[in-house]
């Protein structure tokens, strides 16, 4: 498969790794995997500055230009993780024509939401300046702040399930290359159930502290005080401040959590530890049915 050639996008030269990541083997070849991890964490940090949006300070022009370079960072990002594919000997199955077509999507709905950021920015800038106080508040200044709002709230739900879909997709790749009988070189230490859920959750983007204490967006995952603070220790995910509302910090995985998990794709997962079932009181004698 050839190289898409997307407008706005620059081919990596052959001297970077894309996304600046260290391969742990001579040839990694689940460096794509990783490389999602790694851009499901960016996506993550993006979301989170949309989090907290005001739309009625001075500055709302510039920060929506801003964010509308870091979609477009992300875009060639993707772009990047697209090009990691390309250069696996990878054969073809429907698959691998997924993790292509997800990427594709991610690099296509990023540029999209940079592509409406920068209308937001213009537009919120030309309506702030006419709804300042003094200056009157025509109606098409109004319709206009309006539809900066309005490309703003696309531009965020545009790319807002990009983390979890990354991880999923990693989570493909890896599966399917263990399936052509290509496994890991690398071996990472033994994960329990629940630091393997927890490690999940992270790299999609679902769990942030609140006043030391974990949570999680979904009702259907728990993660533990304890298994984040046993995580930590290994090295394995790390704290960031985090502007969303209701949370303090975020967690994202390391290096090294983005390796442990990527090796961990496709193999069988740990057993939770479960309290054994009391035997059943055994019928007295003359009463057996």
């Amino acid at each position: 498969m050839g190289t898409p050639r997307l407008a706005g996008l620059t081919a990596p030269t052959d001297t970077t790794e894309p996304l600046d990541l260290e391969s742990p083997l001579p040839k990694n070849y689940f460096a794509p995997a990783e490389h999602l991890l790694r851009l499901a964490s960016d996506f993550t940090r993006a979301q989170d500055t949309y989090a907290q949006q005001v739309f009625l300070e001075p500055d709302i022009a510039s920060r929506m230009v801003t964010q509308a370079d870091t979609a477009s960072s992300l875009a060639q990002d993707t772009y990047n993780v697209m090009a990691s594919l390309n250069d696996q000997p990878v054969l073809y199955s429907p698959e691998i024509e997924a993790v292509y077509a997800r990427v594709t999507q991610f690099t296509q709905l990023t540029i999209s939401a940079a592509s409406r950021l920068n209308d937001a920015a213009e537009m919120m800038d030309h309506a702030y300046q006419k709804l300042a106080p003094g200056r009157g508040e025509a109606l098409t200044e109004l319709e206009e702040y309006h539809e900066a709002v309005h490309n703003f709230t696309v531009a965020r739900n545009l790319t807002a399930f990009v983390a979890p879909d990354a991880l999923e997709t990693a989570d493909l790749f890896v599966r399917e290359r263990r399936r052509r009988g290509i496994v890991p070189e690398y071996r990472p230490p033994a994960l329990s159930a629940s630091q393997l859920t927890t490690l999940r959750a992270v790299a999609g983007g679902e769990v942030a502290m609140y006043r030391d204490k974990p949570r999680t967006r979904r009702t259907d995952v728990r993660v533990g005080t304890s298994t984040v603070r046993a995580l930590e220790s290994r090295g394995l995910v790390t704290r960031e401040e985090c502007p969303a509302w209701a949370a303090d910090e975020r967690l994202h995985l390391t290096r090294s959590g983005r390796r442990d998990l990527a090796a961990s794709f496709g193999r069988s997962r740990p057993a939770a530890t479960a309290r054994t079932a009391a035997p059943a009181p055994k019928p007295a004698n003359g009463h057996s049915r």
